[in-house]
């Protein structure tokens, strides 16, 4: 199930980034930045099991 939302995470990311090619607007920097994040957010969800997804949660809340 996780796999299926990790895909459509990076679907979207990719299918928005490229919503705005041709325009002025590729070339704002912020919305590279939510590309790239969303890219790389729906690969580690896709990638990683519940439970190593729960692992690095509680890492990374320990670690702010």
């Amino acid at each position: 199930m996780l796999l299926l939302v990790g895909y459509v995470i990076v679907l979207l990311s990719s299918i928005g980034t490229y919503a705005v090619h041709g325009s002025l607007g590729a070339l704002w920097v912020p919305l590279e930045y939510i590309a790239i994040f969303g890219l790389t957010i729906g690969y580690l969800v896709a990638s990683n099991s519940p439970r190593s997804l729960r692992k690095r949660g509680t890492t990374a809340s320990k670690a702010i």
